[in-house]
C-alpha cells in the first residue's frame, strides 16, 4: 500500500527536513505552507512545534492531533510516531494521509 504524507509548515527548511526524513519508495509527499491548508485534508495529525510546555502539547491534542513532538525533534522519534499511527489506524478506503502542521497555524 502505498501511503500519501502531507506535510505542513511555514518554514521551507523544516519541510526539506522532513520530507527527507520521510522519503520512501512507499510513500508519496506533499507540501503544505500551514497547517490551515493541511487541515482540511488530513487524517492524522502530528503536531511538530517549537512550543513544549504540557499547556501546549495539551492545547494540540484537543485540536485533534494524534501525536505531539517538540523541537529540535529526532528524525527516528518522528518515523517511531508515523510507523505507530500506520499500524493503529484503519486505512482510508484510498490512502492514508498524515499531516505534520505547525501549531501556531492551528491554536490561532
Amino acid at each position: 500500500m502505498t501511503y500519501q504524507v502531507l506535510i505542513a509548515d511555514d518554514d521551507p527548511s523544516l519541510r526539506l527536513l522532513v520530507s527527507t526524513t520521510l522519503e520512501d519508495d512507499g510513500v508519496t509527499l506533499v507540501q503544505a505552507r500551514d497547517g490551515a491548508q493541511a487541515l482540511a485534508v488530513a487524517r492524522s495529525v502530528i503536531m511538530l512545534t517549537a512550543h513544549a510546555r504540557e499547556s501546549d502539547r495539551q492545547a494540540c491534542l484537543e485540536a485533534g492531533a494524534r501525536a505531539f513532538l517538540s523541537k529540535p525533534f529526532s528524525p527516528l522519534q518522528l518515523l517511531h510516531i508515523v510507523d505507530e499511527l500506520l499500524l493503529t489506524q484503519a486505512p482510508a478506503p484510498s490512502t492514508v494521509i498524515r499531516a505534520l502542521a505547525a501549531t501556531s497555524h492551528l491554536l490561532e
